[in-house]
């Protein structure tokens, strides 16, 4: 069957816009190109996620007198693991990351968990009611 609205001339069809191969072949090459550059950005970056999410050993722990002046503590990583332990006789309060935010109460001989899907935790926060202190054991890993 034939395209009556088709003409010809020593050039191929006339009346109709066609495509070259070449255009054509460009045009998909350059489609896989972008596709392939997004696959790869979410492939690295879901590696990453998952190497965030791995535990690599590092441990840091400390010994503290906590007061009623809040006091800060640097992690020396980007930790995943929290645990502070009340040895204390009174209760303190802790905050991760920020002073601002509410905080938690971890009360005379508990223990406080905190566990991150990727290693966030850089900073701790202590600090005991007015006049009082406790003994607190405090553990970051990576």
């Amino acid at each position: 069957m034939t395209d009556t609205n088709l003409s010809t001339n020593d050039k191929g069809p006339v009346g109709k816009n066609i495509v070259s191969p070449a255009v054509i072949d460009f045009v998909t090459k350059d489609d896989m190109a972008v596709r392939q550059a997004i696959l790869t950005d979410s492939t690295l970056r879901m590696e990453q996620m998952m190497l965030d999410r791995q535990a690599n050993g590092n441990i840091q722990s400390w010994d503290v007198t906590v007061t009623d002046e809040q006091q800060e503590i640097y992690i020396n990583f980007p930790a995943r693991s929290l645990f502070v332990v009340n040895d204390g006789s009174n209760d303190i309060y802790v905050w991760i990351n920020h002073n601002i935010l509410p905080s938690h109460t971890v009360k005379s001989s508990e223990t406080f968990q905190m566990d991150f899907e990727g290693h966030v935790l850089k900073r701790i926060y202590l600090e005991c009611g007015s006049g009082n202190t406790s003994s607190v054991r405090v553990s970051a890993s990576g």
